[in-house]
């Protein structure tokens, strides 16, 4: 390879890494404003989460049943084929 060549790989590659991190750190900034009341003096409302648990959505349980995997399947009786 030439010179010129290896000069133009380096200059791709290091900008390759340059610019990913310039662009990071110009899109990740704390642009939003500092809360102005110190964490010490901050109140915790009992009523609202008191709504917020009763309002939370409830997950249902959802349990599988049980099903031959084809309909002329027999079900798994217990003991010995003979014990039939």
């Amino acid at each position: 390879m030439s010179k010129r060549t290896k000069l133009i790989l380096s200059i791709i590659g290091v900008s390759a890494i340059i610019i990913p991190v310039v662009l990071l750190i110009v899109f990740t900034q704390n642009t939003g404003t500092q809360p102005e009341i110190p964490s010490g003096q901050r109140t915790i409302d009992v009523g609202n989460i008191e709504k917020a648990v009763k309002n939370a959505p409830k997950k249902e349980s959802v349990f599988p049943t049980a099903s031959p995997s084809t309909p002329s399947a027999k079900p798994i009786s217990e003991g010995s084929p003979s014990a039939e």
